[in-house]
């Protein structure tokens, strides 16, 4: 063990780096991975799994224990003394504890951990996230403490750094802290009339940030990928917007003041719901001029996190010729304003495109009232009037159709969004689909059901038509291909759902399963278990006997347990079953065809399956799934007969990455890397290339840290990827 002091000011720094190169006392048990634990831990059991690597200790230990799946082995850490040990979190690639006066995390990143001491006490530590003043995302843990201290520890650099932000004054007490993908702030709400202290930290520049000129956070709208918008006042004082981005580590602030006429703000919806790949925009619009017959200046303002600026785009109209302009929603990628016509209500949009960080006027002919709504990087408009409007900001996909009157049950998705379209004379329906993946249209005829029979995911839609017609609807975005079948499922009688890859109707004793990958349908003699669902395994059970349906490989196995069940849960990858009286666990990996067995020593403490491990504690000692190599759905799902650029690997990249893309046919390819100012630093292909999957590697050794793009185009088609170089 190697100990270092360190003096800064008012804290004392106690560092206890130790890294995985010799776990402590580990050996393996199949995929079971076991570790003993110290006889002298005590009290409540203090275990969490976060998707690659694990935490386990007691309410009073000397010792904390990190699992890691790269490395399939244990670490131990000792605290040097007896501690209260007050929480563990979870992450993606980071666990982290505290104690009475420690901080210790661990990266799955580096396979290495940090303890740290800390000054002063944690913030609302009782308290739920946001206003929480500990917590873990995909690559940081985080602490901010009563004597204005933030602690951040890095993954991606696998150490914790420290930052004093200075007395705080005015003060309510309360603040909002979070951790975004690849940064962490906190905001210190003040009386009136002071706007908010913000601190930063950024993943990417390594540094901290303060500004004093912030505002609210709303998680649900304003936290974005790479930074988020803060915003302060409103009439009849004036209105802030501080905007921050992770890429740079600095704010850039909008701030209008009164008097002013319309005014319309927000950001894509919370990425829950739909799954957006990337929410890089905010956006607001805002008008001045009043007077009747005046003319009216209009100023739209976009945030990008991405490009770290705001885009503005403003222009003077007639008010008796457009009413106000209007936001109408905000994409992944893209941003989209609206005016509409005073005589003859047709719309105009304006669109903000995230690819270019520019703004496009189109009049597609569609007409108000009508509804709005966008994907990542799609926007569609419904009107009254009969048509439908399509727009893709990437590829300039630009379409109206005409359809049926009527429209109802709207689900909007990521990458795809249907609705339905009837005649009110007619008895039947059209269920239609426009997928952004491939640019294109369908729609299915079946038997009028204006009720919202519909359940969807990113992945996959089922539509429920019942009697007479008994009809299961399926839709898979990945096939851009609609199923249809008659089943007695589809009766009214049994419960239905999408989830990850899968739609699915069920009962007591049966189910029907939609593949939306494999576009095949499954019938089982069995309801899916609960908490059996995740994005590409289903579990089921039936008395005894359970079946996992695997999306990655489209079979099914079968496993009698031959004893009552006592825990079931799918984490993701890893199903983790065990018996009734938790002496034998079984653990289940996706893409695999067997069950691995764990018979445990010692007695129950914990047991629990996260994203890809699952953890089994008992008095003395502790085991972890360790499973081979997994591949993510989102990875999987790959558009066959589309052009395609995948995510680079690594992202964030120290020196260089691996870029891949495919084409279904010969074509020329062009691919450039880009600055975040839109300069070409680089050129990786420019020819002429045979239809197949390519891969090319981008040294950026010579090239300074900060957000670059990978621009590939084929012919008419454009896509970019956003690249991170740390140095």
């Amino acid at each position: 063990m190697k100990i270092i002091f360190k003096s800064n000011n008012l804290l004392l720094t106690i560092l206890l780096f130790l890294s995985l190169v010799n776990p402590v006392d580990s050996r393996a048990q199949g995929s079971w991975i076991e570790q003993d634990v110290q006889p002298t831990m005590s009290g409540a059991t203090k275990t969490k799994t976060g998707s690659d690597c694990a935490i386990h200790t007691r309410a009073s230990s000397r010792y904390v224990y990190f699992f890691d799946i790269y490395s399939k082995a244990w670490a131990e850490c000792d605290l040097g003394i007896q501690q209260n040990i007050q929480a563990v979190e979870a992450g993606k690639h980071i666990v982290f504890a505290y104690t009475d006066s420690l901080l210790v995390a661990y990266s799955s990143v580096t396979s290495s951990f940090q303890v740290i001491a800390y000054n002063g006490k944690i913030l609302s530590p009782g308290s739920t996230s946001p206003n929480r003043g500990f917590g873990c995302g995909d690559n940081a843990a985080y602490v901010f403490t009563d004597q204005d201290y933030v602690y951040v520890f890095d993954a991606l650099a696998g150490e914790w750094t420290s930052f004093y932000s200075g007395t705080l004054e005015n003060a309510t007490g309360y603040g909002s802290f979070w951790c975004g993908d690849n940064y962490v702030a906190g905001s210190f709400y003040r009386y009136y009339p002071d706007k908010y202290r913000i601190v930063t930290y950024s993943l990417v520049t390594k540094t901290f940030n303060v500004t004093e000129t912030g505002g609210s956070y709303d998680p649900g709208i304003t936290s974005m990928t790479g930074g988020f918008v803060s915003t302060w006042g409103g009439e009849p004082e004036s209105v802030l917007f501080t905007g921050y981005s992770a890429f740079t580590n600095e704010f850039y602030y909008a701030e209008e003041i009164p008097p002013y006429g319309s005014f319309s703000a927000g950001g894509p919806e919370n990425e829950n719901g739909y799954n957006f790949k990337e929410r890089n925009i905010f956006g607001y619009c805002i008008t001045r001029g009043t007077g009747y017959g005046e003319p009216r200046n209009a100023k739209i303002n976009v945030f990008d996190t991405q490009r770290a600026r705001w885009f503005t785009h403003t222009f003077t109209y007639s008010p008796l010729q457009s009413g106000d302009v209007w936001m109408t929603t905000a994409g992944g990628n893209n941003c989209t304003f609206a005016q509409e016509d005073v005589v003859t209500n047709e719309l105009t949009f304006i669109e903000y495109l995230g690819e270019t960080s520019s703004y496009q006027i189109i009049k597609p002919g569609v007409y108000q009232p009508g509804y709005m709504n966008s994907g990542n990087n799609f926007s569609v408009f419904l009107d009254n009037k009969n048509n439908n409007w399509f727009y893709n900001s990437a590829t300039g996909f630009n379409q109206t159709a005409t359809s049926e009157s009527n429209w109802i049950n709207v689900a909007p998705s990521s990458d795809y969004i249907s609705f339905c379209r009837y005649d009110l004379s007619s008895s039947l329906m059209s269920i239609w689909f426009y997928n952004s993946q491939t640019d294109r249209t369908s729609k299915i005829q079946t038997g009028k059901d204006v009720y919202s029979h519909f359940k969807y995911s990113p992945y996959a839609y089922v539509f429920a038509i019942p009697s007479p017609e008994n009809l299961a609807v399926f839709y898979s975005p990945k096939q851009d291909s609609i199923l249809s079948l008659n089943t007695v499922f589809a009766d009214g009688n049994s419960s239905y759902g999408a989830y990850g890859v899968f739609a699915f109707f069920y009962n007591t004793n049966a189910s029907l399963l939609f593949d939306a990958v494999n576009m095949t349908v499954t019938n089982r003699n069995a309801p899916p278990a609960m908490s059996g669902l995740s994005d590409s395994l289903i579990l089921f059970k039936s008395d005894n006997v359970f079946d996992v349906y695997d999306a990655s490989n489209g079979n099914i196995t079968t496993f009698n347990l031959e004893s009552s069940s006592g825990y079931a849960n799918n984490g993701g990858n890893i199903i983790l079953l065990s018996n009734s009286d938790y002496s034998r666990f079984y653990a289940f990996q996706k893409g695999n065809s067997q069950w691995v067995e764990l018979i445990p020593e010692g007695n129950t403490l914990w047991y629990t399956s996260a994203r890809n491990t699952a953890v089994v504690a008992r008095t003395t000692k502790v085991y972890a799934f360790a499973p081979e190599s997994l591949t993510e759905i989102n990875e999987e799902i790959k558009q066959s007969g589309t052009i395609a650029l995948n995510p680079n690997y690594p992202n964030p990249f120290y020196h260089s990455t691996v870029i891949s893309f495919r084409i279904p046919s010969k074509s020329f390819v062009t691919i450039k890397i880009v600055n975040a100012t839109g300069t070409e630093v680089s050129t990786l292909v420019s020819e002429e290339l045979a239809d197949g999957t390519y891969t090319y590697t981008w040294d950026a050794s010579e090239f300074s840290g900060g957000v670059y793009f990978c621009q590939m185009t084929v012919g008419e088609h454009f896509l970019t990827k956003k690249l991170v170089l740390i140095k």
